[in-house]
């Protein structure tokens, strides 16, 4: 009889690598914590870790996202789109003022 495979949320993932990244428990102590092999976590942490660079040499890629997906998408309400509106380009005029 064959087990079924493991599959682990992202939100557990990056709970598990953050936790690695500190420091503060040895991997091995993390994995008898967490119930998984030591290896997952080390390749966890390695992925985190990778994409924490690519995520710091893109060009503020944080604050040109709500401009990217569309100010008028977030709200499905039509009554609240005109505010919506006025608030994007607020925002728009104080993120261009940022260094």
């Amino acid at each position: 009889m064959s087990t079924k495979r493991k599959r682990y949320s992202s939100a557990f993932k990056a709970k598990v690598a953050v936790e690695a990244i500190r420091g503060v428990k040895t991997t091995a102590e993390l994995a008898s914590e967490h119930q998984v092999h030591p290896t997952l976590i080390s390749q966890w942490k390695r992925q985190a870790l990778e994409n924490l660079v690519s995520l710091a040499q893109s060009k503020s890629s944080y604050h040109q996202a709500p401009y990217k997906r569309g100010l008028m998408d977030l709200w499905p309400n039509s009554s609240a789109r005109p505010q919506a509106a006025a608030r994007g380009k607020r925002l728009a005029r104080s993120i261009s003022k940022v260094p």
